[in-house]
């Protein structure tokens, strides 16, 4: 199709089909259920999250050992670096993800937190989203963080700060999984257009594909 349809049109059953009808609150098991489905992007960003994993934790050991030897610095800029990731960056992360969607035409973007859960969101209540938007909005915080982190990593090599960007680092590449595992879902449907749109008021994602045609 050359432009997107609208809500109404996506609900015609002879031209798309429901595939997912996502509660807010149910995000995370709409992400493992098409984790395991992906064959292609998911394994590899599993690789990178492990290689992310392994160093972060080796860092963090790392500044364990100094603090043990009198030089506990090492150690204090990565927890700051830990709770800066889990707090401020989970803020700044939605941020990126709200400045995308404005730019990309959405007139009402919001954010929020399902209650009780670890879980943050923006919304663009009743915009349609189609693959290269979505995509866009999904990787943007990634790309964002892990760039300038790698910059911080390179700049204060050898300063303690060293430490801080490589744990802010290697925890964001969590926190954007969800956000890779949901951007593959438009390419799950070769030849087919895959859309995507929220439901403020229902707290609900709602996602269609085209039909195949005969």
């Amino acid at each position: 199709m050359n432009k997107k349809p609208s809500i109404k049109e996506l609900h015609d059953s002879d031209k798309f089909e429901l595939i997912a009808e996502v509660e807010y609150s149910r995000i995370k098991d709409f992400v493992l259920k098409f984790l395991f489905e992906d064959k292609k992007v998911v394994p590899a960003y599993m690789v990178y999250q492990m290689v992310m994993f392994i160093v972060g934790l080796f860092f963090f050991t790392r500044g364990i050992v100094f603090a043990l030897r009198g030089s506990p610095i090492f150690l204090l800029v990565s927890f700051v670096g830990v709770v800066f990731s889990i707090s401020f960056l989970v803020a700044f992360h939605e941020l990126l993800h709200g400045i995308v969607q404005k730019f990309c035409g959405a007139p009402k973007v919001s954010f929020g937190r399902v209650p009780g859960k670890y879980i943050f969101y923006s919304e663009a209540d009743k915009f349609v989203w189609g693959r290269r938007q979505y995509t866009l909005v999904a990787l943007t915080p990634l790309i964002f963080v892990q760039i300038i982190t790698f910059l911080g990593i390179i700049i204060f090599q050898d300063s303690h700060l060293f430490y801080f960007f490589m744990m802010v680092m290697c925890i964001h590449s969590f926190l954007c999984a969800g956000d890779v595992v949901m951007a593959t879902v438009f390419y799950r449907f070769p030849g087919r257009n895959v859309y995507t749109f929220d439901n403020q008021k229902e707290k609900k994602s709602y996602y269609f594909v085209e039909k195949a045609r005969t």
